[in-house]
This record gives structure tokens, C-alpha cells and sequence, in this order.
């Protein structure tokens, strides 16, 4: 079974609808056991395919997670202050705003250029 097959439920409903249909009067017709034994396999199939599909989808999340574990993290100062050198991507507060350093070496007060970038908060004009 396609991936598709899993990801689209109208897909799963109809393939579902066409083998009950096809099957409904042939295992009604089927000798008891046999038709427990033909349902069993059925049911068997559908697990491992769903397994499948299950451990595809884990995988894929493991490798996601992996890579967004690997990022660095972006160094955070607490309040910027004045003589502190800050580097490409250091976050700071400064007048109750959360700001981001865009350039390396950078001792100017946040929002008074561009070298810093606003995250959160509404700069105050002084």
C-alpha cells in the first residue's frame, strides 16, 4: 500500500467499501472457520501495514527532532548594557523590549540603528 493510501482518508474509506464489497457475500457464503481464518489474515495484513506506516512516520520525526537539537542556541545577555560587545544573533532587553543583535561586534544601544533587530515589545522614543 501506498503512502497516500494512509494520508488520505477518503482513499482508506473507499478501498475499505470495495473490499467489503467484493467480499461480503463470498465470506458470508465461506464455511465459518474458514472465514474467521481469511478475516484473521485480513486483520494481520492491515496491522503490519499500519505498523509500517507508524514506524515510517517515527523515524521521520526522530530524524526532525534530531535536526533541531542540533541548532545552536542563540546567546541570550539579559539587559543590554553600555561598553558590553554583542555578536550576530544575541538577544538582549532593552527599555522593556526584546531585541536581536543583526551584526557582529555591535556596542550601539538597541533601536537607536539598524544593527538591531525588534522582537518583542513597542521601542519608547527619548
Amino acid at each position: 500500500m501506498s503512502q497516500q493510501f494512509f494520508d488520505n482518508r477518503a482513499a482508506v474509506e473507499a478501498n475499505l467499501l470495495a473490499i467489503e464489497a467484493s467480499l461480503t457475500q463470498p465470506i458470508k457464503d465461506t464455511e465459518p472457520t474458514l472465514r474467521s481464518r481469511i478475516l484473521a489474515k485480513a486483520v494481520v495484513f492491515l496491522a503490519e501495514q499500519i505498523g509500517k506506516r507508524t514506524m515510517e512516520l517515527h523515524r521521520q520525526l526522530e530524524l526532525r527532532v534530531q535536526l533541531l537539537e542540533r541548532r545552536p542556541t542563540p546567546p541570550f545577555f539579559w539587559e543590554w548594557s553600555a561598553g558590553d560587545e554583542f555578536t550576530t544573533g544575541a538577544f538582549v532587553t532593552h527599555r522593556g523590549c526584546l531585541w536581536q543583535c543583526v551584526t557582529y561586534a555591535n556596542r550601539t544601544p538597541p533601536g537607536t540603528d539598524a544593527s538591531w533587530k525588534l522582537i518583542v515589545g513597542m521601542p519608547v522614543e527619548q
